[in-house]
């Protein structure tokens, strides 16, 4: 998918979305209800919708006022049907190059069949991870890096880790789906086991995205999940949507901003993995997660 789409998003072109959207009109004369720190707008029914989060509230979109809390959910109690995003598949890879030409109208058709914000937030994870191949010769040196712009992203669909968390989000944006970008270490191609472990040297190396849904936080890696490098090609791969954060943190270790009460409540653990265990203990194994 070569489209070219717009990360800016105008007032008009939300309005357009929302006029698409069926059924799901806002109550002026009612306020929003709360959930969980999360603002459910209230439906013309007189009902708040989980599947609705912040659908209709922009503010809602950046998810900073939700904080991070322990993943409850297992992934297998949300996709307990194998079969279940088999149309929202089936629709994001029919995607037709005239609807790329900006953000609002690339998620407008996506988000077509979806009912649920599961079903949307599917649908942008399956239209990133299928369609946006890692810029190996970018990391390996062998030529510059390709842009990590949304737009960029689209119009030439090749980048790294921050070009992938980057188009990530702005579709889920788009699409009512709060959001944020997370930094952090992964072990991945470059990795190497060390018991020579110094916090402060610590280094950022790998870009991955949370969003909310089903009530909760759950973290999405696209980068990982479209494909991995063996060193001189990239790969696609099947793709391992919502993760429980007990195996991601097995090779994702967030490190925002070098907060470390911040960076572990963004692991979504009971009991967040301390640095010095993630790097010396937690190890990969052979044929599981790969960095691409």
């Amino acid at each position: 998918m070569g489209c070219t789409c717009s990360s800016a998003i105008s007032k008009s072109e939300h309005a357009q979305i929302h006029k698409s959207r069926k059924g799901i009109k806002e109550d002026k004369d009612d306020k929003s209800m709360k959930n969980g720190g999360v603002t459910l707008p209230k439906l013309s029914s007189g009902k708040s919708q989980e599947a609705n989060i912040a659908f209709e509230n922009e503010d809602s979109l950046i998810g900073d006022d939700v904080k991070p809390k322990p993943t409850r959910k297992k992934k297998s109690a949300i996709m307990f049907d194998p079969k279940m995003f088999e149309e929202i598949d089936s629709h994001v890879a029919r995607t037709p190059n005239s609807v790329c030409k900006s953000i609002p109208t690339l998620v407008e058709y996506l988000i077509q069949p979806a009912h649920t914000s599961l079903q949307r937030a599917r649908a942008v994870y399956k239209c990133v991870t299928t369609n946006i191949a890692y810029d190996i010769d970018g990391y390996q040196g062998r030529s510059q890096k390709k842009s990590c712009d949304s737009d960029d992203v689209l119009r030439n669909p090749s980048s790294v880790c921050g070009g992938y968390s980057n188009l990530f989000e702005s579709l889920c944006r788009c699409a009512r789906i709060p959001v944020i970008q997370i930094s952090g270490y992964a072990k991945g191609y470059s990795h190497k086991v060390t018991e020579d472990f110094d916090l402060s040297k610590i280094e950022s190396n790998h870009a991955w995205n949370a969003i909310f849904i089903e009530g909760e936080w759950r973290l999405v890696d696209s980068t990982w999940d479209a494909g991995y490098i063996d060193g001189k090609s990239f790969h696609w791969k099947k793709q391992d949507f919502l993760m429980d954060p007990e195996y991601f943190v097995n090779s994702h270790l967030p490190y925002t901003e070098k907060d470390q009460v911040v960076s572990k409540s963004w692991q979504l653990l009971d009991n967040p993995v301390d640095p010095k265990t993630f790097f010396k203990s937690l190890k990969l194994e052979q044929d599981s997660i790969k960095e691409s």
